[in-house]
């Protein structure tokens, strides 16, 4: 006989567990996303549904209760590595990731999220710029400086590597590194305001 869990059991414990690969997830939402674009949403609620559907750098361990709070590598091979007192964040991605459609997922696809992202306001402009307040520069971003290659304080010395200068220390980069904004996003994909409507991710569910 199934027992059917109490109210707000996967809060601390995993409710029905299986190891079967595939299927359809469904949810039951009450309000709308402000935007599926990772690069250009605000809502927490929306944060944590893209989860479903896209990865960043960094992020909170799945494990249910308390170790939910830990941080994880996730498109990163391990959490960022600091020197320079803390001006200088290093992340290295993991091998083989893929967009939804095959592609492979290159550090210059998370460099240009976070450049739409943090200095694509005239476009987007929804999402949080903590990156572009570490990183400075008077980089105006990839529509009005098409020709760019984002900011220089962002580095992608080969395809797997991710370098951040910041203007100043920040301890805490790895907790940024969990935003929605370090989703990787393909530039050929980009169709700036209108890509909320067809996002190209990676994440488990498309």
């Amino acid at each position: 006989m199934s027992i059917e869990p109490g109210r707000d059991a996967a809060i601390t414990s995993v409710v029905r567990s299986s190891d079967e690969m595939g299927g359809t997830l469904r949810l039951a939402r009450t309000d709308d996303f402000d935007s599926l674009d990772p690069g250009n949403t605000y809502y927490a609620y929306t944060w944590n549904f893209l989860r479903f559907i896209g990865r960043t750098l960094v992020t909170f361990d799945t494990a249910p209760g308390k170790a939910g709070q830990r941080l994880v590598p996730d498109l990163a091979e391990s959490l960022g590595e600091s020197s320079d007192g803390g001006r200088t964040w290093t992340y290295r991605l993991r091998e083989g990731l893929r967009f939804e459609d095959g592609s492979p997922v290159t550090a210059a696809d998370v460099k240009y999220a976070i450049a739409r992202s943090n200095y694509g306001s005239d476009v987007l402009g929804s999402s949080p710029m903590y990156f572009r307040h570490l990183l400075g520069t008077d980089y105006q971003g990839p529509w009005r400086e098409p020709d760019v290659d984002g900011p220089v304080t962002l580095e992608t010395p080969d395809e797997r590597t991710l370098v951040f200068r910041l203007q100043r220390p920040f301890a805490a980069l790895d907790l940024l590194a969990t935003m929605p904004s370090t989703t990787p996003v393909p530039p050929s994909a980009d169709t700036g305001a209108d890509y909320r409507l067809r996002p190209v991710l990676g994440g488990p569910f498309r």
